[in-house]
């Protein structure tokens, strides 16, 4: 009787194990190890050598994979049509030559600093005489151009026209063309330039219209010689029965008294 009762006990595990869709829930008799149903699945999806990742629905969501370390977040990476949009606001600060009236440049400058305005007016010593005695001089800074100076801010033609309005002098941009909407813009490589070939410190430099120098032929040339101009860029040219570098920009022209053995041809 015992003999019978345990060969029916086999044959049930036996068919349980043949058909698992007939096992009782909850039952593990003939459950399949992990390793053998990895294979298995990966031999029937045709991907050999992976193993498929487990899933839980005790969470509530099917397909979860399982695991063990603690959910972490990406780290944000910059977003490029931002990136591109903040340089291209960077790139269109540039400075733009302003004229004024009257000599007023230093008013118009004053008048800057207070709005927190990047400028620049070229400057140069005179020679005064000293109050009670004649022969006694001192050197005074003075504009070396007058009714001209240089602003740096973001290009915005709206915000010219309303500066010139509410400005308390009288001052206007310069405009590429005369029949023109668009202002006159210098790079900043160029201004700089121009900033260090106007040193007030460098002795000879004259400033003169441009219109003196139409017609004349010139050489690009960089000064190579060490001291403050090295790397000075313009063009050698003789004026006047001298030699010097001019530097071009709206309304004047800079020129530098140097020898030509300073300098370097620029090809």
């Amino acid at each position: 009787m015992f003999e019978l009762f345990g060969l029916c006990v086999r044959i049930s595990v036996y068919f349980a194990y043949l058909c698992p869709e007939v096992r009782p829930r909850g039952s593990n008799c003939g459950r399949l190890s992990y390793t053998e149903a990895a294979r298995r699945q990966a031999s029937s999806s045709g991907k050999d050598g992976q193993e498929p990742a487990l899933t839980t629905r005790s969470a509530g969501k099917r397909g979860t994979p399982l695991s063990h370390e603690k959910p972490h977040h990406k780290q944000s990476t910059p977003n490029p049509n931002e990136k591109r949009m903040t340089e291209n606001i960077q790139s269109e600060t540039v400075w733009m030559p302003l004229q004024t009236i009257y000599n007023k440049e230093l008013l118009v400058g004053e008048y800057l600093r207070e709005k927190h305005i990047e400028y620049y007016i070229p400057m140069s010593y005179e020679l005064h005489e000293a109050h009670g005695d004649p022969e006694q001089g001192r050197r005074t800074l003075v504009p070396a151009i007058h009714n001209l100076l240089f602003i740096r801010c973001r290009y915005d033609e709206e915000w010219c026209r309303r500066f010139v309005r509410e400005s308390p002098h009288p001052v206007y941009f310069l405009k590429r063309e005369r029949a023109g909407n668009g202002f006159c813009t210098v790079g900043e490589a160029e201004m700089q330039n121009f900033i260090r070939a106007t040193n007030p410190d460098i002795e000879g430099t004259r400033f003169v219209n441009p219109e003196k120098l139409k017609g004349k032929k010139g050489t690009p040339v960089r000064i190579v010689k060490p001291g403050p101009l090295y790397g000075v860029t313009g063009t050698f040219v003789r004026y006047g029965g001298k030699h010097y570098i001019a530097i071009q920009m709206p309304q004047s022209t800079t020129l530098i008294k140097v020898s030509y053995t300073w300098c370097e041809l620029i090809e």
